[in-house]
């Protein structure tokens, strides 16, 4: 159901919001990247990829593809390098 446009829309920000199970025992960096599978899916990708979300410099997170910087909304100042993403290959083990 396409509710965009609605008075139930009007005037509201849109925000994606991604829940990740709180019963279920996890490291966080495996949440991390069940959410981004979530979020992708969400968007209709299917991502049949492994997911790694490992924490890193600055300097590290600005040698991959793309960054993320935080708006300043809430918690960080405008700007604040966060995330950032970028494809490696490594040799199929099994």
């Amino acid at each position: 159901m396409d509710v965009s446009g609605s008075d139930e829309t009007a005037g509201a920000e849109r925000r994606l919001v991604i829940r990740v199970n709180s019963n279920a025992t996890m490291s966080r960096g495996k949440a991390a990247a069940h959410a981004v599978h979530a979020a992708l899916k969400l968007y209709g990708i299917e991502y049949d990829h492994p997911v790694i979300v490992i924490g890193g410099k600055p300097d590290e997170i600005l040698d991959q593809t793309v960054h993320i910087r935080d708006a300043g909304r809430t918690e960080l100042e405008p700007g604040t390098l966060t995330a950032g993403a970028s494809w490696e290959y490594r040799p199929r083990t099994e």
